[in-house]
């Protein structure tokens, strides 16, 4: 090749050298303007809120919702059977309550008209029976009123807040999870357009350092808009990637602040419930406490008049009894005197 051919020669490699420099100038320009546009909007992201309460350092994120979840759970189901045992606590009392009055009426019957101190004794007895129930009856309306009712209210309350904050929680992770996928989603695309781009450059660079001809010409303008429409490509992508980053960002701070206030809905649950528990074995301690010495004052009041039973004489008794059974008035004797003859005896 003469002189003028590889002046020519040149020239044109100069020239495709500053096209190519030039245009990847310029799509990095336009990226870099494009990115900083996105990323500038990172600004409006905010720092998602933590729970405040007891429970809220301890418990946090989804893995930390998701464990005192259950033992929420766990306690709300002790807590239901915890109402059952003294609903039938209650039940129980009132069942030996009525059990007790119809053992009493049967012995009232038994002890009507009784004559004498030892069976006049039953009637005490029969009394002693009588307040007996009316004080279990009073101890099941006070287990039915005291504790089982206001346990109901509050665990049907419980139930309703529970549900809320489970289903927020759901709602707020769904929504994070299908935030990341967006974004791995965009970033598996970036990385594969990159990966794109950064061959069709290679296979650039390999035509500029072969020979010149018309052949090379028409094989590097072909790369070059190849290459052109990948950065164009990959600028898209990377500002979708940027994009779907910001949005996923702004997720998780949502999500952060929507689990912190379902952990804070849990905790109060939980305070609640021990509260509510508190109190409720407060007063089965008072009830209980003037239970025992109640019915004592019962047996007391009721048998001390069987002391005099216990010295009362059987005879004493006896004679009562048949003084019971003896007339007051003697009875009319009646002589029969017979009116006939021997001889009307013998012929009989």
């Amino acid at each position: 090749m003469d002189d003028d051919g590889w002046s020519v020669a040149s020239t044109a490699s100069r020239l495709r050298r500053s096209l190519s420099r030039s245009l990847a100038s310029n799509l990095n320009a336009k990226r870099s303007r494009s990115l900083s546009n996105v990323i500038g909007n990172m600004s409006d992201v905010d720092v998602g809120v933590v729970s405040n309460g007891i429970l809220g350092a301890s418990f946090w994120g989804d893995a930390g919702f998701d464990c005192l979840r259950k033992i929420v759970r766990k306690n709300h189901d002790a807590f239901r059977d915890l109402i059952a045992i003294f609903d039938e606590r209650a039940t129980l009392e009132f069942t030996y309550s009525k059990a007790i009055q119809k053992l009493s009426a049967r012995l009232h019957r038994i002890c009507e008209g009784s004559v004498g101190a030892i069976d006049g004794g039953w009637a005490n007895v029969a009394d002693s029976f009588d307040c007996e129930a009316t004080i279990h009856s009073n101890l099941g309306s006070a287990l039915s009123d005291d504790i089982v009712h206001p346990l109901r209210s509050i665990f049907t309350a419980q139930q309703k807040t529970i549900r809320t904050a489970e289903g927020l929680a759901e709602k707020t992770m769904r929504r994070m999870g299908e935030a990341r996928t967006e974004q791995h989603k965009a970033k598996r695309q970036t990385h594969g357009t990159s990966k794109e781009l950064e061959k069709v450059e290679r296979q650039c660079s390999e035509e500029r350092r072969r020979a010149v001809d018309a052949k090379s010409e028409k094989q590097t303008a072909k790369l070059l808009a190849k290459r052109r429409k990948l950065a164009e490509q990959v600028a898209r992508s990377e500002k979708t990637y940027a994009e779907s980053s910001i949005g996923a960002e702004r997720q998780r701070a949502d999500s952060e602040a929507a689990l912190g206030k379902a952990i804070n809905r849990l905790e109060m649950v939980e305070q609640q419930r021990l509260a509510h528990y508190q109190t409720a074995l407060g007063r089965y301690q008072r009830k209980m406490t003037q239970f025992g010495p109640t019915l004592t004052q019962m047996y007391q009041r009721h048998m001390a008049p069987l002391d005099s039973v216990a010295a009362t004489a059987i005879s004493a008794d006896l004679r009562s009894l048949v003084g019971e059974f003896h007339p007051k008035v003697a009875p009319f004797r009646t002589l029969l005197l017979c009116d006939f003859y021997y001889s009307a005896i013998q012929q009989q």
